[in-house]
C-alpha cells in the first residue's frame, strides 16, 4: 500500500500505542464505535501519514482465521513502541 499523505476523515480515533517522540501512533476507532480497522501513522508538523493499515474483513475472512493479520498488528505495534525518531 502506497503512504496516504493525507489528513483522512476517520472520525474520533484512540491511540493505542505510540512512539517515545509521539511521531508514530496506532490508531483505532475511539470506544463505543466497533474496532473494524486498526492503522500505523507517523506525525509529521500537521500531517498525518499512512503508513499501514487492516481492516476487518482482513482478519475474519483470512483462511487462518486473522492469525497473521494480528501478527502483524502485533509487530507493528512493538516497532512504535521502540521506534527512535
Amino acid at each position: 500500500m502506497d503512504n496516504l499523505k493525507a489528513n483522512l476523515d476517520y472520525g474520533e480515533e484512540s491511540i493505542i500505542a505510540r512512539s517515545p517522540d509521539g511521531s508514530m501512533q496506532v490508531r483505532t476507532p475511539a470506544f463505543p464505535i466497533d474496532c473494524d480497522y486498526v492503522r500505523v501513522v507517523r506525525i509529521e508538523g500537521d500531517d498525518v501519514i499512512e503508513t499501514a493499515y487492516w481492516n476487518a474483513q482482513e482478519w475474519t475472512e483470512s483462511e487462518d482465521q486473522g492469525v497473521e493479520v494480528m501478527g502483524a498488528i502485533m509487530g507493528a505495534i512493538k516497532e512504535v513502541v521502540e521506534f527512535e525518531g
